[in-house]
């Protein structure tokens, strides 16, 4: 807030604008001081008048913060339709973010140091972007007859550019409000300049080339992008995975423990841990017995439930820590892990890296969108040298792949996702969330990786629960066009019976 309304980090607010702040969280939309001053002036006099009846301001402190004049310094004013428009697509902005913060932890620059190298400094970075695949991704994601119809509402985000006068660079921040209506937009419009409207049905992805950790493609939302640095749903969105997690949080642990193999049966059947009784998603009924890997195929809730029990839920939260997830907690160690339930929810680039591990038989490579970055004299500044962390066994990865083959192509719940144009073969999981507010496909190939998101900002729930399948499959064939099948590569160890 205090950048959006007032272009500054909060410790360099006056008092009058952090009372002007507090003032809107009551009602974000009425309390705006943007499209409402003369209310969020009302507000501010009351904190400022409770701050002195309190004694946390004296009379002098109150009587200059009521006399300054916020309002005709706010940045939230209209800049051109021109000025409003992104130049950089969602792959530049996450390589911006994650050069900055390097150039912070490596560096040990500041925040305005880091952005100002970046903008100004001269520096050779090699970026992992494919421009083909990159193009491809935000050719599918523009094409809206993919998707299948929002509801009613759509998000209308108004955009504001800020011209920060220490960089000398422009900074963009918005502000979004769902509206069921073009009717309630045009409203919103009146308040607000540099309205863009569009579908509220939202949906990101990444595709990354899992031997090396290179990122290839990132779309971070559907609709114009309405500036740079804007919230990128890949990279920044962190959403509840699902039954996605079955195959990282309970199966790759017992498997690679020797606990489980495919073959070995799970009885699916009522099931209590503690207080915790999970049921399957398709009712109350239970199938008896069946294997691990019908338990994945089928993506059986009570039996991922049963064997990350058995894997030990502390092992399992272990395992996540090297799949790579860094937002989890200690909250977190129990079973509900097993059927994705999280304290805060994965990314999409965290989720499709921890697949990759799988992919590349086992090793995890932290994904990069640069591979090295060079000063104005071609010196090294940056560079990504991760070598990989083993997480799991290659005989382990080897049959998670197996048997997420079945999931697209032996009759499982990802079989929108099998390619149709040639025999590429791919391994995936799907992921549903209880009330249906998020659906994923993560999956592979001999060759990428790519995780797909579809939800509403808001939470509300998908009455299409299907078609993020479909477009994982469109733009991976796409992809893969022209390239040969070399098949899954099977460990010498692993013998088949």
């Amino acid at each position: 807030a205090a950048e959006y309304y007032f272009g500054k980090e909060v410790s360099d607010l006056s008092l009058a604008e952090c009372a002007c702040i507090a003032g809107i969280t009551k009602n974000p939309s009425r309390y705006s001081p943007i499209s409402n001053p003369e209310a969020n002036k009302e507000r501010q006099t009351l904190v400022l008048d409770k701050m002195l009846e309190l004694g946390y301001i004296d009379q002098s402190q109150y009587d200059t913060a009521m006399a300054e004049d916020i309002y005709s310094h706010l940045v939230g004013k209209a800049s051109s339709d021109e000025d409003s428009e992104a130049l950089h697509n969602y792959f530049v902005d996450h390589l911006i973010v994650t050069l900055a913060e390097d150039l912070q932890t490596e560096r040990g620059l500041t925040k305005q140091e880091a952005y100002n190298l970046i903008y100004s400094g001269g520096l050779q970075i090699y970026s992992t972007m494919s421009q083909d695949i990159q193009t491809r991704l935000e050719q599918v994601f523009a094409d809206d007859s993919l998707f299948p119809p929002s509801d009613t509402t759509y998000d209308a985000t108004y955009t504001i550019s800020v011209l920060n006068t220490e960089t000398n660079e422009q900074e963009h921040h918005s502000e979004s409000r769902n509206v069921s209506s073009r009717e309630e937009a045009e409203a919103f419009a009146e308040e607000m300049n540099n309205l863009a409207i569009s579908n509220s049905l939202q949906a990101a992805m990444v595709i990354l080339d899992y031997q090396t950790g290179n990122i290839k493609a990132i779309v971070g939302g559907r609709g114009a992008k309405s500036g740079d640095l804007v919230f990128n749903r890949a990279t920044q969105a962190y959403r509840q995975p699902g039954s996605c997690f079955k195959v990282l949080a309970a199966y790759a642990p017992a498997i690679d423990q020797d606990i489980y193999s495919p073959g070995m049966f799970v009885k699916d059947e009522p099931f209590t841990v503690g207080s915790w009784a999970p049921g399957n998603w398709w009712g109350s009924s239970y199938r008896g017995y069946a294997t691990v890997r019908e338990g994945i195929r089928d993506s059986m809730n009570i039996l991922a439930a049963k064997v990350i029990v058995d894997a030990g839920v502390f092992n399992a939260y272990n395992y996540l820590l090297n799949f790579g997830f860094e937002n989890l907690t200690e909250g977190d160690v129990n079973a509900n892990i097993s059927l994705g339930g999280l304290t805060n929810g994965v990314t999409v680039l965290e989720l499709t890296a921890a697949y990759g591990t799988i992919a590349n038989g086992g090793i995890y490579m932290e994904p990069t969108p640069y591979t090295k970055v060079l000063d104005h004299d071609g010196n090294v500044l940056l560079e990504y040298d991760y070598e990989g962390k083993r997480v799991i066994k290659e005989t382990t990865a080897f049959l998670l792949t197996d048997m997420m083959e079945d999931v697209v192509s032996g009759g499982g719940t990802g079989g929108l996702a099998r390619f149709q144009k040639n025999n590429m073969p791919v391994a995936g999981k799907t992921g549903t969330t209880t009330s249906n507010n998020d659906v994923w496909f993560v999956g592979y190939t001999p060759y990428y990786t790519a995780g797909v998101w579809g939800g509403y900002d808001n939470n509300q729930k998908l009455t299409n629960t299907s078609f993020h399948k479909d477009i994982w499959r469109n733009i991976m064939e796409r992809v893969h066009e022209g390239l040969s099948d070399p098949g899954f590569a099977v460990p010498e160890s692993v013998e088949t019976a």
